[in-house]
């Protein structure tokens, strides 16, 4: 196969270039250019932080939030002389509590009549 170069160089033209070249001014990058990249980037940031606390900021739910009326009724509700009294049982000792009270729980809690009945009987037989 008889390869051809295609491509081919100007007559004079590496003779000239240092002329060519040295006719092109030397500036330097002044200094806005070298801080140009810096200032975009720190641009774009703050404008996606704006974007993002503005989308934030419209699809908050602000319902969670309550005045001052809800904590005085939930104030209210704590007795202030034995605040642990919401966590203690109308008698303290668990002997005074009959089985009567613990199906009586069980039903208000949601539990089948069937499981609890399941679960007397094999107490019964146990």
């Amino acid at each position: 196969m008889n390869k051809k170069d295609n491509i081919s160089v100007p007559e004079g033209y590496f003779g000239d270039l240092k002329t060519r070249l040295s006719s092109i001014p030397a500036g330097r990058t002044p200094a806005f250019g070298r801080v140009a990249p810096y200032l975009s980037l720190a641009a774009s940031f703050l404008a996606i932080l704006a974007i993002g606390a503005l989308t934030v900021g419209k699809t908050a739910d602000n319902s969670s939030l309550y005045d001052e009326t809800d904590s005085f009724i939930v104030a209210e509700l704590i007795p202030s002389t034995d605040p642990y009294a919401l966590f203690r049982s109308e008698s303290e000792d668990p002997a005074t509590i009959s089985e009567e009270d613990i199906v009586n729980y069980l039903i208000d809690s949601g539990m089948s009549i069937e499981l609890i009945d399941y679960i007397q009987n094999e107490r019964q037989n146990h």
